[in-house]
């Protein structure tokens, strides 16, 4: 006699919770670029605060802003430069020498942002592009560097706090969670766990790197990690070279290179190498620093199984083992350095470029969805997102991308309330993106927006979107 289906679910109810203790015995620990769509087995918290430190997210020069208080075209004011420091090092151990002007201390994206130094105080950061590099005060000087600014710098500005992330035990993944890409960004940049990075643990505390890799593997993409490479023209251009020399790759992906002086070190290295920039800069928030270029194939010097390789028909041509086959150029696209810019330039740019490869409509589809505004207050807003009465204003010229929250049965969406591009915690509770088209200055509360989803499910077609 046949069983009820509801029968035949406790049944089979039973009989797995009989096998549960063996069964979760059997987890495996796998390399965090490998674990999106693996069932979490443990709930994992983090176990600090992210950042550790004050840091600055830009590359630029930390001053006392009450210097800058008279700054304008017209009186501009001028600083010493006294050093530099990397991303970690304690800037207290940099103090200032005497001089006629004002110091500043030159400091990376990242590095940690100090209080004072000697009998100055150093509490905003200026961009390096909003500064001008000028003489001293007895005519060029191969030792010291002057720069001028000419408006008044915020205290705090460009000033990332501690804590400002993650703090303490806050929640990761609760166990029983499947594995998403924003979950690799979170525990790639935290300690969690002991064991959670493991061979990943010498490659510091890169986010967006892990997370590509994670969210490129989950769509079905072959990825060869390359590497960590310094702030060094010359190491990225011999790390491109030799891995083009061994493999026949359908494009190159540069993470963390969103400050201004990353991409000028970026461009110069790559135009040096016959680099033909495609895109230089996006009319998009975040994730404007997209960098796109193709640079010349190098001739493999290793082609196994020349016969079953078919790159995209291109002009250019090699014979390799007797075999003519085409060699383009290869594409190279350098992501903004923080976390959401990355995010964004990845989902709405690299895949996209990825789907056209297989001559598929470049964006999945999007879904019509109501625009709400969150009841609840809002914890930080960027530039391209800024609270209005009624809704969220943003650069009229601009398209810009929020993530967010679509309910699906009522198909509303609201906008996450922090919208910091460096924070990571916020997109541990997003499932959508709401894009917003240029034309528009804002997003009203009742207006219809389109939504994508965080990820798309694959690079293949929903049936439909082929391109002729």
């Amino acid at each position: 006699m046949a069983v009820s289906y509801e029968n035949a679910i406790d049944i089979l109810q039973k009989l797995a919770k009989e096998r549960f203790e063996a069964f979760a015995r059997d987890a495996e620990l796998v390399p965090l670029s490998k674990v999106v769509g693996r069932i979490c087995q443990e709930t994992y918290f983090s176990l600090s605060e992210t950042p550790s430190f004050d840091t600055s997210t830009v590359d630029g020069f930390v001053l006392d802003s009450d210097l800058t208080r008279e700054a304008s075209p017209s009186n501009s004011i001028t600083f010493c430069v006294q050093t530099d420091f990397a991303t970690t090092e304690d800037p207290k151990a940099h103090v200032p020498s005497e001089g006629d002007f004002p110091p500043s201390l030159e400091i990376k994206s990242g590095a940690r942002f100090p209080e004072e130094v000697g009998q100055f105080t150093y509490d905003a950061c200026i961009k390096v592009e909003d500064t001008t590099d000028v003489d001293g005060p007895d005519g060029p000087d191969p030792l010291t560097r002057y720069i001028q600014i000419t408006r008044p710098a915020l205290r705090n500005q460009n000033r990332r706090f501690a804590g400002s992330d993650f703090e303490g035990s806050d929640l990761l993944i609760p166990s029983g969670s499947t594995i998403k890409p924003h979950h690799i960004m979170a525990l790639a940049t935290i300690r969690a766990h002991d064991d959670i990075r493991d061979e990943e643990e010498s490659e510091g505390r890169d986010s967006v790197g892990p997370y590509t890799e994670a969210t490129l593997l989950g769509l079905g993409v072959e990825v060869v990690n390359l590497g960590a490479v310094k702030d060094d023209g010359e190491e990225l251009r011999t790390l491109v070279t030799e891995a083009m020399e061994g493999s026949l790759f359908d494009a190159i992906v540069l993470t963390e290179t969103g400050s201004m002086g990353k991409s000028n070190l970026v461009r110069k290295s790559i135009e040096n190498m016959g680099a033909k920039i495609c895109i230089d800069q996006v009319g998009i928030r975040p994730g404007y620093t997209f960098l796109s270029a193709t640079l010349p194939r190098q001739k493999p010097k290793l082609l196994s199984q020349a016969t079953n390789v078919t790159p995209p028909t291109s002009p250019g041509k090699e014979e390799i083992e007797g075999v003519v086959l085409d060699i383009p150029e290869v594409p190279f696209f350098a992501l903004p350095g923080s976390p959401l810019a990355a995010a964004v330039c990845l989902r709405f740019l690299v895949i996209p470029y990825l789907r056209s490869l297989h001559s598929i409509a470049p964006l999945d589809s999007s879904v019509p969805a109501t625009f709400r505004c969150p009841a609840n207050p809002i914890s930080f807003m960027s530039k391209f997102a800024k609270r209005s009465s009624t809704g969220f204003r943003k650069p009229s010229n601009l398209k810009v991308f929020w993530h967010g929250n679509l309910e699906h049965g009522s198909k509303e969406a609201s906008i996450s309330t922090d919208q910091a591009p460096s924070k990571i915690r916020p997109l541990l509770h997003a499932n959508c993106w709401i894009a917003i088209a240029p034309g528009l200055e804002s997003a009203q509360d009742g207006d219809t927006v389109e939504t994508y989803e965080m990820y798309p499910q694959s690079l293949g077609c929903e049936n439909k979107g082929r391109l002729s």
